[in-house]
């Protein structure tokens, strides 16, 4: 539906968004590790072991659904 309204323009359009926002996500991801390591200053080093233990298989069990999600379609 877009395509239909933009005419010819949806190309170049959706490679300048793609890029734009490719470039939001990227900063706000590393703002995002910046601010979670600056505030593990704050906290004893047990809770900063278990906060990286836990945040690693989070982030193992995202994988495991993206790629199940992938096989299913």
């Amino acid at each position: 539906m877009a395509a239909m309204l933009l005419g010819g323009k949806t190309q170049h359009l959706l490679e300048r968004s793609s890029q734009h926002l490719y470039a939001i996500m990227s900063l706000s991801y590393v703002g995002a590790m910046l601010a979670s390591n600056y505030a593990l200053q704050y906290i004893s080093y047990p809770a900063q072991v278990v906060t990286t233990v836990v945040s690693s298989c989070y982030s193992i069990v995202c994988v495991a659904v993206a790629i199940s999600d992938a096989f299913l379609l």
